[in-house]
């Protein structure tokens, strides 16, 4: 099994708490994960695995939730423990 297929504790954690913080904004923004899926072009299916904790976003997709508005950067900082990262990545 490659290393990448394994999730530490504090990757079970991340995605949990990432899966809770997309529903919550979906659901406040009144969005079905199907249109959530077209205005990002990621399948409905991979959005329901992420709310349910049970798979790893990449920065790509991340990146396309947050270009359509259905998440800000700011909401999920909490889960970048280097800075530095963090600020490379806004600017």
């Amino acid at each position: 099994m490659s290393r990448l297929n394994v999730l530490t504790p504090e990757d079970v954690n991340f995605c949990k708490q990432f899966g809770t913080l997309l529903k919550t904004k979906r659901k406040e923004l009144k969005l079905s994960q199907q249109k959530v899926a077209n205005k990002t072009g990621i399948s409905r299916q991979v959005i329901q695995t992420w709310e349910a904790g049970k798979t790893r976003i990449s920065l790509k997709n991340t990146l396309k939730l947050i270009d359509s508005g259905i998440i800000t950067f700011e909401a999920i900082d909490f889960g970048i423990k280097d800075r530095g990262i963090l600020n490379e990545i806004v600017g």
